[in-house]
């Protein structure tokens, strides 16, 4: 196989639309300089339309300085490339417990470069990223087919959450604060759930002078009690906790 970092660079040219030299210096200006790329992507999110989920995600699929936060995760993809050994810790082994042993498939809901969610594959369970229609998926799905991974698809987004199908399970990765209506949205993606799964949910609501691209909107969620109400009402149990964040937790769905 080539190396993967090579054959990712030569498909996000290509699928991106943009040449790699340009990429790579965006990359050069915001690489370890939170304080510029939040500038920078504060500029595109002053000037993009985003009244409706739709263009939120237009928004996204059009950033080139978000493209390339997002290929900070690139050695999830690399990893998955190479496919070596790794062992499941923390919540994933939590997680990977409430799957069925054999023929277990996931949605990664805004997984970007698949970087929480990578090593599943590895362990037997079959990722679907449903990621923003654009660059990024466009990206993964050329990826995966050059390295030849039966086991990831891509589901694209382009506005509200699709029809999703049924899952054993979901992860959700601070994404839902940048979504316009995150309650109906996570009540779909917990509906595409069987009954019993578990979903692994991170989020960090408001603050959007640290992220200004965040739905300010969405503020009053920010209380982790506020949402641990929400998540319950929609039949979910929590069964797993972070002890370092107070946002960040796996769910079980009522069987």
């Amino acid at each position: 196989m080539d190396d993967p970092e090579a054959i990712l660079k030569d498909v996000m040219a290509r699928e991106s639309g943009w040449r790699w030299e340009d990429l790579e210096c965006t990359l050069a200006e915001i690489s370890g300089d939170d304080i510029e790329m939040n500038r920078r992507m504060a500029e595109e999110w002053r000037a993009a339309p985003r009244g409706t989920q739709k263009e939120v995600c237009d928004y996204y699929a059009t950033s080139k300085t978000w493209l390339m936060q997002t290929y900070g995760g690139r050695g999830a993809l690399f990893a998955l490339a190479r496919r070596g050994r790794h062992e499941v810790s923390g919540w994933s082994r939590f997680f990977r417990g409430m799957l069925p042993p054999e023929g277990a498939e996931i949605l990664d809901y805004g997984g970007g470069f698949l970087k929480d969610t990578w090593f599943f594959p590895l362990h037997g369970v079959k990722v679907v990223l449903a990621e923003v229609e654009g660059p990024v998926t466009r990206i993964v799905r050329a990826f995966i087919e050059r390295i030849e991974e039966p086991d990831v698809s891509v589901l694209p987004v382009s506005g509200d959450v699709p029809t999703l199908g049924v899952y054993d399970g979901a992860v959700c990765f601070e994404v839902l604060d940048h979504m316009v209506d995150p309650v109906g949205a996570t009540r779909r993606i917990v509906s595409a759930i069987r009954p019993g799964g578990p979903f692994a949910c991170s989020v960090s609501f408001g603050a959007p002078e640290h992220a200004p691209y965040h739905i300010a909107a969405n503020i009053r969620l920010a209380d982790p009690e506020v949402w641990s109400a929400e998540l319950q009402r929609m039949g979910l149990v929590p069964v797993w906790r972070d002890a370092s964040s107070r946002n960040f937790a796996v769910w079980k769905k009522a069987p």
